[in-house]
């Protein structure tokens, strides 16, 4: 018969959080008011629903505990997260047989109302030693504006298995000890654990990345979550699916010297590389207050210098809404290397009025999306 468990003791390096201890050490990190984001975390704290699903599980609680609203529903009328809605980056299937890195831990909290920075515990990048650590822990802590995950190697606290995410309930400056609220509560119980020993941990080598781990700050990002368009969902493709019309896209905006060209990049598109960018306005999952609001805000894109060029192009008509948000939605650095002339004409564009508040704030989300891909998964994954 297959081997059956219930729970694992903690390794006797760690304290409980339920223990004497750590309730003393609880209640000191609370006098020095690094407890401040405990309280959001523990009203929304959860057990993964999967054994592979300690990153969207650990993912779920931050977003909840942000009170970020989903744009989607979850059951009846009810919009609320939960892991099978955190599908805009990695297929759940993927996620179910492997997890997720890092950085697709950051794509999915960025396609999902949240900005995210992801720092990786290196030691000797700009902002990834201990000291770096220790300070976002009580800028995030001191605060309740935030939410703290960590992706560690368990081997390393004298846990068994392997890499696993987490978030963060607390830090006790004094003892210099961080509180982990593990979601694989079926495995370990909420528990202290010393500052170094947890970096040491963070500086564990993910075996998929071939770098270390790390941990993520997040935040409630400006603009509400995309209402018309979600990137990356359609037929479950994950961020891949994009890669070739990024590189030729970046390419072109190298040579191209006016918009025409840029826009021809999307006009030869095969169908099957337009389709993986998104599925504009599901009307299945969109509650109806923000659907009442697509009309208008199609009313606005199509209003826009843009889509004026766009339908003077080749760009098929069912795929030019879709061709605009996506442009109106590229970062910065996209335009870094074009021509003066094409940027400015770009830029022009794409520039949208302060009166079209709603269309910038589904932009602002799409942007949050877009930048992680277009920089692709090595260079994203510390920013």
């Amino acid at each position: 018969m297959d081997a059956q468990y219930y729970r694992r003791p903690l390794p006797p390096e760690l304290v409980a959080f339920s223990s004497d201890l750590g309730r003393q050490v609880f209640r000191e990190a609370l006098a020095e008011g690094n407890m401040e984001g405990y309280f959001a975390v523990a009203e929304q704290y959860q057990t993964q629903a999967e054994p592979a699903f300690c990153g969207l599980g650990s993912l779920v609680v931050a977003l909840n505990a942000l009170a970020i609203d989903p744009g989607r529903l979850w059951q009846g009328p009810w919009r609320w997260f939960d892991e099978k809605m955190l599908d805009c980056c990695v297929p759940l299937e993927v996620v179910r047989q492997q997890g997720i890195t890092m950085h697709e831990f950051g794509c999915l909290a960025r396609c999902n109302g949240a900005a995210a920075q992801v720092v990786i515990a290196d030691g000797s990048a700009a902002h990834g030693s201990i000291d770096d650590f220790r300070s976002d822990l009580a800028a995030a802590l001191s605060r309740n504006d935030g939410v703290m995950v960590v992706s560690y190697g368990r081997q390393a606290l004298g846990q068994t298995g392997d890499g696993h995410f987490s978030p963060i309930g607390g830090f006790c400056a004094a003892r210099d000890l961080v509180l982990i609220m593990d979601v694989a509560r079926f495995k370990y119980s909420p528990h202290w654990v010393k500052t170094t020993d947890l970096y040491t941990a963070m500086k564990a080598i993910d075996s998929v990345t071939g770098k270390p781990r790390g941990w993520v700050h997040l935040r409630r990002a400006l603009g509400a979550p995309p209402i018309l368009l979600r990137l990356l969902v359609t037929n479950g493709a994950g961020p891949a699916a994009l890669v070739p019309l990024v590189d030729r896209l970046r390419q072109m905006l190298v040579t191209a010297t006016d918009v025409a060209a840029v826009l021809d990049v999307f006009a030869e598109l095969p169908p099957a590389l337009a389709q993986a960018i998104g599925v504009l306005h599901d009307p299945a999952r969109v509650p109806t207050e923000h659907a009442a609001l697509t009309e208008p805000l199609r009313l606005a894109l199509n209003a826009t210098p843009l889509m004026d060029a766009i339908r003077a192009s080749s760009i098929p008509a069912t795929q030019q809404e879709l061709v605009a948000l996506f442009l109106l939605a590229l970062p910065p650095a996209a335009l870094a290397d074009a021509a003066p002339a094409l940027q400015l004409a770009l830029t022009q564009l794409t520039t949208l009025p302060a009166t079209q508040m709603t269309l910038r704030s589904e932009v602002a989300a799409l942007a949050q999306q877009l930048a992680v891909v277009w920089c692709n998964a090595p260079s994203c994954a510390v920013a």
